[in-house]
C-alpha cells in the first residue's frame, strides 16, 4: 500500500510540475510580447502618479497649517469680542445711570447747566435727556 501512495505521489508531482512549467513559460512568453514603449508609458504614468501624490500630501500639510492659523485667529477675535462687549455693557450701564441721574436732577427742579456740572455731561446731553424724558411722560399720560 505505501508503494502505491509513493507511486501516485511521484506521478502527481511530475504533474504540478509540468503545469508550473507551463504556467512559467505563458508568463515568461507574455513578458516577453510587452512592448517596450508601453513599458516606458507605464513607468512614465506610475512616476507622474507618485508625484502627483507628493505633491497633494504637501498641500494637505498647508492646509492643515492653514486650519490651524484660522482656528487661531478665530479664538483671538473671539476673545477681543468678548472683551468688546464687556466693555460696551459697561458702557451701556454707564450711560444709563447717568441718563437715570439727569432725570433725578431734572425732577429736583434742577438746570440744565448744574446737571451738566453736576454729572460731567455736556448741556446738548442734558437736554436731549431731558426732552425724551418729557415725551416719555407725554406718552405715559395718554
Amino acid at each position: 500500500m505505501s508503494h502505491i501512495d509513493s507511486s501516485f505521489l511521484t506521478i502527481a508531482q511530475i504533474f504540478l510540475d509540468i503545469v508550473l512549467l507551463i504556467l512559467f513559460f505563458l508568463v515568461y512568453r507574455r513578458i516577453r510580447t510587452l512592448n517596450p514603449k508601453r513599458i516606458d508609458e507605464l513607468l512614465t504614468a506610475l512616476k507622474e502618479t507618485e508625484d502627483l501624490g507628493k505633491r497633494l500630501d504637501h498641500i494637505l500639510k498647508e492646509k492643515k497649517e492653514l486650519v490651524k492659523h484660522i482656528e487661531g485667529a478665530i479664538s483671538k477675535a473671539g476673545s477681543i469680542k468678548t472683551a468688546s462687549s464687556s466693555n460696551l455693557n459697561t458702557e451701556i450701564q454707564g450711560e444709563e445711570l447717568n441718563r437715570t441721574r439727569v432725570i433725578t436732577l431734572w425732577k429736583q427742579g434742577k438746570t440744565p447747566e448744574e446737571i451738566a456740572k453736576a454729572t460731567g455731561l455736556s448741556s446738548g446731553e442734558i437736554e436731549i435727556i431731558i426732552s425724551l424724558a418729557r415725551t416719555r411722560q407725554n406718552m405715559s399720560k395718554k
